[in-house]
């Protein structure tokens, strides 16, 4: 008889805290990502590519019945893995060595946005929704591109190409599941694509380096709790 109550007791818990859904009011997000950034082509005619980064963005925002309002930070960092020019080049045009070869590539980009965005919950269950949302913004980029060099086939230093910034307009669309852990919280589980306009760099020989902008692929986990 014990056991019989102690099951029952928790059933009643659980169909408790299946019922339980996200209450309307304030929140406060948090989440982790990992995003893969898309080649970026530039005014010199090569092509950057990056290594997967790592994507933090925390957000404030209001939630009522099926609709959420939020303002929210993003930031982005990526590696660069390499950079080719036309039919494999890696000597820029724009550099300031005439007799240079590049013998490795390195830097960093960087993305800090502020996002103004909207979502629609869809409740699938008494426990989960699908969203959908989107927004705008704007958004700092930062370049560091520099390059570890040769003359006539010899180690000969480093050479700094871009190490600016450029403030651009922002965009994203996001979709994902979420699911209710009470009223106060949950945990959502989504995709997102994140993009800017074009960017424009100073380079460090005093011309300018035009790029892409960003286009970012993005698989991320959070966690929202009502206040």
């Amino acid at each position: 008889m014990k056991a019989i109550a102690a099951a029952l007791a928790l059933a009643a818990g659980l169909s408790t805290v299946g019922t339980a859904r996200a209450a309307d009011g304030p929140y406060l997000s948090l989440g982790l990502g990992a995003g893969f950034l898309e080649d970026l082509d530039d005014s010199d005619g090569f092509t950057t590519e990056f290594w997967p980064g790592p994507i933090l963005s925390g957000a404030l925002g209001y939630k009522w019945k099926l609709i959420r309002f939020e303002g929210e930070v993003f930031y982005g960092y990526f590696l660069v893995d390499d950079q080719n020019g036309p039919e494999g080049s890696r000597t820029r045009p724009s550099s300031p060595c005439f007799l240079c070869g590049v013998s490795d590539v390195n830097g960093d980009l960087t993305a800090l946005a502020l996002m103004a965005n909207a979502y629609v919950d869809l409740n699938l269950t008494d426990r989960t929704s699908l969203y959908l949302g989107g927004g705008v913004g704007g958004a700092r980029v930062s370049a560091d591109y520099h390059f570890d060099i040769t003359v006539l086939g010899l180690p000969a230093g480093e050479i700094d190409v871009v190490d600016d910034h450029d403030q651009v307009l922002a965009y994203q669309a996001k979709v994902g599941f979420a699911l209710d852990l009470n009223e106060q919280s949950a945990l959502y589980l989504g995709y997102r694509y994140f993009a800017t306009g074009d960017l424009s760099f100073n380079t460090e020989a005093g011309g300018t380096l035009d790029q892409d902008g960003l286009g970012t692929h993005i698989a991320e986990i959070g966690y929202r709790v009502n206040f």
